[in-house]
């Protein structure tokens, strides 16, 4: 089985792109090792990491590409091109120093065009497939394309009940001070239905949104996954004292309380 981002098929070619919308700047080495750095949003790298070639990852789904057009007899010389196109904008590429066989096989999502472009002129080129060996490539290819599902639930340890059913605007209080000790506080105004408000922070409640964040950077993955904003000010009135009483929190599943259940008692119960 391989997994094919994109197939194009020309009358001369068929290339298979392997898309990478990777975040951080890209090296590569002059012994092919990718290397990629991330930076802060002044420019200040501040980690690196090795990753798996995905030049290597695209010639083996061009291997079996290939070889399942040929016993199926839609191909016999027809070349079979590969292309990791690095799909994020941001990212910078720099592949100077590595090997051509790498550089002539790896290009920002800006640069395919031109890359087509230039293979179709190439006059060392004299395929000229007929366009219904084309299609009939194609229609093979849909036909026999079986797409994968991604179970986020699972990859994130989320139940149903962690969901957000519908988008309700956070409520803001308007604090006024009338006396240096005895804060009042206003009726929200309502204006197009909408209530508006500034809500002061407690401590409790920055130290839940601290260890969110912590959470998140820790398992690579956006802060609301570990809790939203409702179910934080769900915590802060609930105040649960036991993992029983967490239970009893709209979007505290099990599997949810398993993985953050200690810490947020801790927090919350002033530990």
């Amino acid at each position: 089985m391989a997994q094919l981002d994109f197939v194009i098929i020309t009358n001369k070619f068929i290339y298979v792109l392997e898309t990478k919308k990777l975040n951080g700047d890209i090296e590569i080495t002059k012994d092919g090792d990718f290397i990629r750095t991330f930076k802060t949003n002044s420019g200040k790298a501040y980690k690196k990491e090795g990753m798996y070639s995905p030049i290597s990852q695209n010639e083996r789904h061009i291997n079996i590409l290939k070889e399942i057009l040929v016993k199926e007899k839609l191909i016999r010389t027809t070349p079979v091109k590969s292309a990791v196109v690095i799909a994020n904008p941001k990212s910078i590429l720099n592949k100077i120093k590595c090997p051509k066989s790498i550089q002539n096989n790896i290009y920002k999502y800006d640069q395919i065009t031109n890359l087509l472009k230039k293979e179709l002129a190439d006059k060392n080129n004299d395929k000229d497939i007929l366009e219904k060996y084309s299609y009939t490539i194609a229609d093979y290819l849909i036909a026999h394309n079986k797409p994968i599902k991604f179970d986020n639930m699972a990859k994130y340890s989320l139940e149903e009940n962690d969901l957000i059913k519908e988008y309700v605007k956070p409520v803001k209080l308007i604090v006024k001070i009338v006396d240096k000790d005895i804060p009042i506080v206003s009726q929200p105004t309502i204006n197009n239905n909408v209530l508006e408000a500034t809500l002061v922070e407690s401590d409790t409640y920055v130290l839940l949104k601290a260890f969110r964040l912590k959470v998140s950077r820790k398992e690579n993955i956006k802060p609301y996954l570990v809790f939203n904003n409702l179910e934080l000010d769900a915590l802060i009135q609930a105040t649960p004292k036991t993992k029983e009483d967490l239970l009893k929190v709209k979007g505290f599943g099990e599997k949810k309380i398993e993985k953050y259940g200690k810490e947020i008692l801790d927090i919350l119960n002033g530990k």
